[in-house]
């Protein structure tokens, strides 16, 4: 599973072989520049892009539990649909080359950027990888590492109610005789 989002020019894709999320970038006119994430640092970085996302947004202000992780998954449903629907997100046709090996990621920095959105930085020691990520953008790239996670048979645990596919437990009805 490759998937790639139009508007950056980021694209994330499993290398089997090495058992790594690779995240490139565009380089003119036809090459990509590869970082490599490991399962554990994949499954922190989800851990605190969701966390981060939840800070921010409209359902942090929702006081009962429930019902803020409703809001939540709600809106991660909302915005990957609409990032599919709008071509944000589309299988990776593939075929550039990569100007060198991956190198294995570092360390990440997420921070808020100049435009109020989340810049989400990775250092694999030579260079530094940033991708801007509007709250959209946020959902979306979530949505392609999980996945293309599911696809790897990544036993990732759960990384965030709201980002699981079912309604929470707490909003099943309640059957009442």
């Amino acid at each position: 599973m490759t998937a790639e989002t139009a508007k950056p020019g980021y694209h994330l894709k499993y290398h089997a072989d090495e058992d790594r999320l690779l995240v490139s970038v565009d380089i003119p006119p036809a090459q990509e520049y590869a970082m490599a994430l490991t399962r554990r640092l994949t499954k922190h970085l989800l851990a605190a892009l969701a966390a981060n996302y939840v800070k921010s947004a409209t359902a942090a202000a929702i006081k009962n539990p429930a019902t803020r992780e409703i809001v939540l998954n709600f809106e991660h449903g909302s915005a990957v649909g609409a990032g599919v629907a709008g071509g944000e997100i589309r299988q990776d046709a593939g075929g550039k080359s990569l100007v060198a090996a991956p190198r294995t990621v570092r360390e990440i920095r997420i921070a808020p950027s100049a435009q109020g959105n989340t810049a989400m930085l990775m250092n694999d020691g030579e260079r530094t990888l940033t991708i801007d990520l509007t709250a959209q953008r946020i959902h979306i790239f979530i949505a392609a590492v999980l996945d293309i996670a599911v696809q790897a048979a990544w036993d990732f645990p759960t990384i965030a109610a709201w980002l699981d596919a079912a309604p929470p437990a707490t909003a099943m009805p309640r059957v009442l005789h």
